[in-house]
């Protein structure tokens, strides 16, 4: 049995009940956030601060980490900021036209 029409093979994971969230974290900035995140908690581990310093390094790294590796970033949402987007090359008249 087909779904309803506005559930056409672009659009399976909807009917299947699954939710997909696009990504907007790019790939030079997922790498920079994993870099970061896990010096960050190495950091935290080696250590030397207060308990409530070294929790909060740990939720930062955390939040670092499961963003470069998800991809997708909620604050990065909310601000309506997408890494992903790559900017295309310059182009002149020059270049349209053969010239």
């Amino acid at each position: 049995m087909l779904g309803p029409a506005y559930h056409g093979p672009e659009n399976i994971g909807a009917y299947k009940g699954i939710a997909a969230m696009a990504k907007n974290v790019g790939n030079h900035d997922r790498v920079i956030r994993i870099i970061a995140g896990l010096a960050i908690a190495a950091g935290a581990y080696v250590g030397g601060l207060p308990p409530v310093a070294i929790d909060v390094l740990y939720v930062v790294a955390a939040y670092l980490l499961l963003t470069g590796l998800a991809g997708w970033d909620l604050l990065y949402k909310l601000i309506d900021v997408d890494t992903t987007v790559q900017e295309q090359p310059y182009s002149t008249t020059d270049d349209r036209s053969g010239l």
